[in-house]
């Protein structure tokens, strides 16, 4: 026993296991901090997206969004989302919080909105702002109608707004409503689950770099580094295939913590390889098992498909990966042997 755990020490002592290791965990704990699932919000935006009325601290939005609206409240937080171009960021705000405003929220909502505190005016045309204007009324307006409908009661009418998934309130599609709904509901309970997906992209890219680099940390199967290095892209690939990231290769490395970005940065250079009819027929009766775990983006403004690393087109890129590194390893053995021949002859002469 003494014995194993010696040997076990001495093999996560190598810097080609214990560096990537440390790497790998760092990324996940520096990526969650960074970009957090569910990031922390304010009150007051949460009112400016549900009401559009912009209280004291509200500073106005930085940068251009397409919509913004809220979705039912959640395990006592109230969520409000910004949709973006490529993706809709989530941001969760206490029940507390949003409370303390609702007095001052109530107040105003029978004040038109004349001006805006957004940044994103500055240097538009008239026009533009006047409809950033006009969708804040609106949803003033709708809230107001909410207050009324509640007989003005502040509790009911915040009760029943928090039920609510809003993108513009006055002019609202019952069926997307209901699909961002659900897509809403899939999200927060993937994100309860992503210590599990933390654990999972942790010890996998560790398996997977040590299943790529064995053959140079064990020398008892160095004659096999062909073959680690060939099915390396396919195993980095496997959770994809399987249901985790199903977004990989649409609007960006989504879907995960660390290992999104990771497979779209490694398999960049096969993305020459077009889909096969073989790819189709083999991914159409794999299942999905690691969906689950998966941390599904919310709704996108656009879908961009780049590419797709298909199981063929993965075989393909570490056949030729082992081509390169054959051919670099000749070259440096020819050059080797080119040299040494030169500095025999020199030495030999009288």
């Amino acid at each position: 026993m003494r014995e194993y755990a010696s040997k076990s020490l001495r093999f996560f002592k190598s810097p080609l296991v214990a560096v990537p290791t440390i790497l790998f965990l760092a990324a996940l704990g520096l990526s969650l901090h960074i970009n957090p699932l569910v990031r922390p919000g304010t009150a007051a935006q949460y009112w400016e997206k549900a009401c559009g009325i912009e209280l004291g601290a509200y500073e106005g939005e930085k940068h251009y969004i397409y919509d913004s609206g809220i979705y039912p409240k959640r395990d006592d937080w109230y969520v409000y989302y910004l949709q973006r171009h490529h993706d809709q960021p989530l941001f969760k705000v206490g029940k507390e919080e949003v409370e303390a405003l609702l007095r001052e929220v109530v107040s105003k909502l029978g004040l038109p909105i004349a001006a805006s505190r957004n940044r994103v005016c500055t240097g538009k045309s008239a026009s533009f702002c006047t409809s950033e204007l006009h969708k804040k009324n609106e949803k003033r307006k709708s809230c107001l109608s909410m207050f009324e409908q509640s007989e003005r009661n502040e509790k009911a009418f915040l009760d029943r707004l928090s039920q609510l998934t809003t993108a513009t309130l006055a002019s609202p599609e019952p069926d997307r409503l209901e699909r961002m709904t659900s897509e809403f509901d899939a999200r927060w309970k993937h994100a309860k689950l992503v210590w599990i997906t933390c654990g999972f992209e942790f010890i996998f890219l560790v398996c997977w770099w040590l299943f790529t680099f064995a053959p140079r940390v064990f020398p008892s199967i160095a004659g096999r580094w062909w073959l680690h290095l060939m099915l390396s892209p396919l195993l980095l690939m496997l959770p994809h295939y399987l249901g985790y990231a199903p977004y990989l290769f649409t609007f960006g490395p989504s879907g995960g913590i660390v290992y999104p970005v990771v497979a779209l940065i490694l398999t960049l250079p096969a993305s020459w390889i077009p889909p096969s009819s073989v790819d189709v027929a083999i991914l159409s009766i794999v299942p999905r098992p690691l969906s689950w775990i998966s941390q599904v983006p919310g709704e996108a403004m656009a879908w961009s498909y780049r590419f797709f690393v298909g199981p063929v087109a993965a075989l393909l890129y570490g056949a030729s990966l082992v081509a390169i590194a054959t051919t670099v390893a000749w070259t440096r053995r020819r050059i080797g042997s080119v040299l040494s021949a030169r500095t025999r002859a020199r030495l030999s002469r009288p």
